[in-house]
């Protein structure tokens, strides 16, 4: 993704897959330091909100992966 200072940007993940799972900890590499901030919001309907803040403007990737159940 590409970014300017400031931007943030939000990815909503489910969590009701019957084959897959997300796991917060294990399953997201946080922005690195001075990058800006990664944050995770459990949302009502137990999806999960990724919320990235960018301390500075660039292009970025992040790894976001689901598992298999079992």
């Amino acid at each position: 993704m590409t970014v300017n200072t400031g931007d943030k940007v939000t990815i909503t993940v489910p969590t009701n897959l019957d084959d897959l799972e997300w796991d917060s900890v294990k399953s997201v590499d946080d922005l690195p330091k001075g990058d800006g901030t990664t944050a995770y919001t459990k949302n009502a309907d137990n999806t999960y909100t990724i919320t990235n803040t960018f301390a500075e403007g660039g292009i970025f990737t992040q790894k976001n992966s689901l598992g298999t159940v079992g």
